[in-house]
């Protein structure tokens, strides 16, 4: 689990974020007992109100364009505030010392990740804020026609299983799953342990394990040899 100190910093932007002031002053309160100073409050607090100035220009500009009867394409500009934006709250998040992405529930999809996430995953941001999950982790999947969290195999997903119970119940889940994943042409299996916690009206999901699974690729590959014979 995050440190205490940790969670209230990330619940304060979260708070900025959803434009709750209950919230906010519950969390800085909480911050400043866990010994956070006032500069980590403040850019806690500076995250959150980029994250929401960044999402309410996108939603103003979306909107205009209905009234237009078209969408309009997104301003570079805004492309690139968006992009620092992520960028802050990447920073913020590489303070935790396990890869961690963070998550928003409504579409449910990754927000953000630290550093220790990309590299464990070989992605850069671009490549992961604004995917769904399975895309992240190279789930096989994730490129069916149904998509992410939509293919029949995913109904019985405990990684999918535990993250949507979060977002629904806000209790913490520990889940492990072998993944079917592609990447760069390639197919293979990988271990996957996570464990999720709601901060707000987001969540942090763990990355505690992801790596090759040999053993079961072999007996996966023998199985179905013996299937095929």
């Amino acid at each position: 689990m995050l440190d205490e100190k940790t969670t209230e910093l990330i619940a304060i932007g979260a708070s900025i974020t959803a434009n709750c002031q209950p919230c906010l002053d519950y969390h800085t309160a909480e911050a400043r007992a866990q010994g956070a100073g006032g500069g980590e409050i403040l850019a806690a607090i500076e995250v959150g109100k980029q994250v929401r100035r960044g999402a309410g220009l996108k939603m103003d500009r979306h909107v205009a364009g209905l009234a237009d009867g078209a969408v309009p394409a997104a301003d570079t500009d805004d492309c690139r505030a968006n992009s620092k934006e992520s960028s802050n709250h990447s920073r913020l998040l590489d303070g935790i010392e396990v890869p961690v992405l963070l998550m928003q529930g409504n579409p449910r999809q990754v927000l953000t990740a630290n550093r220790r996430a990309l590299n464990l995953f070989g992605k850069d941001l671009r490549q992961v804020e604004g995917h769904r999950g399975g895309e992240v982790f190279d789930c096989e999947h994730s490129f069916s026609a149904a998509g992410c969290g939509m293919d029949a195999n995913c109904e019985h997903c405990a990684i999918k299983g535990a993250i949507v119970d979060t977002f629904t119940t806000g209790v913490p889940h520990e889940a492990a799953a072998t993944l079917p994943v592609r990447k760069a042409g390639a197919s293979g299996y990988r271990a996957l342990q996570v464990s999720t916690e709601k901060i707000g009206d987001l969540a942090l999901v763990r990355i505690e394990r992801y790596d090759d699974s040999d053993a079961l690729v072999l007996q996966t590959r023998d199985a179905d040899s013996r299937r095929c014979s």
